[in-house]
């Protein structure tokens, strides 16, 4: 929820905190800013996901790098609402560089369920997460949107989207770092246990 919610907030405010792309009338136009962000997450989505990726994948086990990548969100949290104490660049830049690593969740899932699914089983996993996936893309950015609207002009209040997305963060940190941890490890020694 929180990363699907504040992907579709992430510019503006970042654009509402530094004042770029401010015209001579002093009018901010985002259109810029959202174009200029794009390109710099897009760029740092595809060396996370191609470079990143594999590269954590060979040293870690599918829950640690759940794990790095929901921390990587937290982190996209308190980045976020840094940015309203410290509006700098650089912070700007290390919201969208800990988004990249929170964007990693969906692959290591995906790749997660298909380890674990029989074959007759992975379209049914997969078709389960990516529907729930889509569900919550469909509110949470009306969600985050209309919590960044409504307290716009209320100072320090504007950062409540980014304290809403840690709170649902830290539900799932504490849902990879218990139970999934654990239903992942038994599955695992399970398989090996078991003769092909």
């Amino acid at each position: 929820i929180p990363e699907a919610g504040l992907d579709a907030m992430l510019t503006n405010y970042c654009n509402d905190r530094l004042g770029l792309c401010a015209d001579s009338d002093g009018d901010n136009s985002t259109t810029q800013t959202d174009a200029l962000f794009a390109v710099a997450l897009g760029v740092v989505l595809t060396v996370t996901q191609l470079l990143g990726l594999p590269l954590l994948s060979k040293c870690l086990s599918d829950a640690s790098l759940l794990l790095v990548a929901m921390l990587s969100l937290q982190a996209m949290m308190a980045f976020g609402a840094l940015l309203y104490f410290m509006p700098n660049m650089f912070v700007a830049l290390a919201i969208f560089a800990s988004f990249a690593g929170a964007f990693m969740l969906n692959p290591i899932i995906d790749g997660s369920l298909s380890k674990r699914l029989s074959d007759e089983e992975q379209g049914v996993g997969i078709g389960v997460v990516h529907s729930m996936k889509g569900l919550t893309a469909s509110f949470a950015p009306y969600l985050f949107s209309s919590l960044y609207a409504l307290f716009d002009n209320d100072e320090w209040l504007v950062i409540t989207p980014f304290a809403l997305g840690s709170l649902l963060g830290l539900c799932g940190l504490v849902i990879i770092m218990f139970p999934l941890r654990k239903v992942f490890s038994a599955f695992d020694e399970n398989t090996k246990t078991q003769p092909v």
